[in-house]
């Protein structure tokens, strides 16, 4: 098994892509801490890996509240010591028109999920992992290629790989970067890959495949090593 000893912790892990990461990681034989908002899909998540493998830790947290997202840290970090992968999926796709005419409800909200949660993670967890631990952050094609009708979260991408690059530069461990693609969620509403087609690429930069690999964009349909940017 390609992750057997290490610890991550999930964002998103209810449903979607966060979830589908979690069972793999699991079944790869990684012990896995689940945030998200919602307690009853993180018990869903939970439920499916303990029918196979492993015990789960499941850690409620709004990625708005600092103060939540603080304290979700340390409750992963008093129960899986070490902090292996961290893998920041969580993001939301609301209140979505052109820039000129947002709110600024929308923005803050969508900055503060999309943006603020992953940077205060990154600060909370780095200092409890090892140096060859790995950052793995979620991205979009609509960062890279913005069209009017997306904004803010087109923008809340753009600045995640912006501050996954300033990581890189400053940090021991990996930071990586992963556009997912079309994949059929309940946030995004499109017809795509199941969230269960893209957890290769998660496998790869959570493993010592990876050992080296930081500072890229990589896309799911890329496999285990070819990065985009």
């Amino acid at each position: 098994m390609r992750l057997e000893g290490r610890s991550a912790v999930i964002t998103g892990a209810g449903r979607g892509i966060g979830r589908a990461v979690a069972e793999r990681f699991a079944s790869e034989g990684a012990r896995v801490a689940l945030l998200a908002r919602t307690k009853k899909e993180l018990e869903e998540t939970r439920a499916a890996i303990r029918d196979r493998k492993g015990e789960p830790v499941v850690v409620p947290c709004d990625l708005t509240d600092a103060g939540q997202i603080e304290e979700a840290a340390r409750t992963c970090v008093t129960a899986l010591r070490t902090i292996d992968v961290l893998v920041n999926n969580a993001g939301i796709y609301e209140g979505l028109g052109r820039a000129v005419r947002a709110t600024v409800e929308d923005f803050d909200r969508t900055m503060a999920v999309n943006v603020r949660g992953p940077w205060l993670l990154v600060k909370h967890l780095a200092p409890h992992m090892p140096r060859d631990g790995s950052i793995i952050n979620v991205t979009s094609g609509l960062a890279r290629g913005p069209a009017s009708g997306y904004f803010p979260y087109s923008l809340s991408k753009w600045a995640l790989e912006g501050l996954s690059a300033q990581l890189a530069a400053e940090l021991p461990q990996r930071v990586n970067v992963v556009n997912p693609g079309l994949v059929a969620t309940k946030m995004s509403g499109f017809a795509g890959k199941k969230p269960d087609q893209v957890t290769e690429v998660f496998v790869y930069l959570a493993s010592d495949e990876s050992r080296g690999v930081t500072g890229r964009v990589l896309a799911a349909s890329d496999g285990r090593n070819r990065a985009t940017h």
